[in-house]
């Protein structure tokens, strides 16, 4: 463990927190049980919103063993002690590759924010000249797919949506949905 608690990636992980990273879920052992790595401190069950860092793996184990029964099953017999080596590198690499994929993210170029009109609306022109700009076709593959050529940066299901940082277009929606739910009373 010490080997593991003195690794840079190691530090950056729980420094960081679940919230900053890409944490994969959890993996299953061909047996059907969770091994989770040395020094895990975050859940990384599917869909757990949990971003507690725990205090310990046992910590972390018994949240597991609460909250997450009906995904996972941990090895019931494990004995305590020190990690064997195999199990110490496993999880070094594991928290190399997080850091290396946090990194990665961060040093990416930001995408430009979604051109929008007064009303709200996203600026289909706009966003077609910004995309012709970068260098890609208009209309997309999918809209020609969907015979929805002329439509092109209309709907979301445009693949040039993901070339553009939509900000707050969630809760712009959801604000709209509970507005009109307003109304309605």
């Amino acid at each position: 463990m010490a080997r593991v608690k003195t690794n840079e990636a190691y530090k950056r992980y729980v420094e960081l927190g679940k919230e900053k990273l890409y944490l994969p879920d959890f993996e299953v052992t061909s047996m059907g049980y969770l091994v989770p790595f040395v020094g895990e401190v975050y859940c990384r069950a599917e869909g757990c919103e949990n971003v507690t860092k725990f205090i310990s793996l046992n910590n972390l184990k018994k949240h597991i063993r609460t909250k997450h029964t009906h995904t996972y099953d941990l090895l019931d017999g494990e004995s305590g002690g020190r990690p064997d080596q195999e199990a110490e590198s496993a999880a070094v690499k594991f928290y190399e590759a997080v850091i290396k994929k946090f990194d990665a993210k961060q040093s990416a170029p930001a995408l430009p924010p979604l051109p929008r009109r007064r009303d709200g609306e996203v600026h289909m022109t706009e966003m077609r000249r910004l995309v012709r700009r970068m260098g890609h076709v208009v209309p997309c593959e999918s809209c020609k797919d969907a015979h929805k050529a002329k439509l092109c940066c209309k709907y979301e299901e445009c693949e040039h949506f993901a070339l553009f940082d939509s900000g707050d277009q969630g809760k712009s929606s959801e604000e709209e949905e509970s507005n009109e739910s307003e109304d309605e009373d």
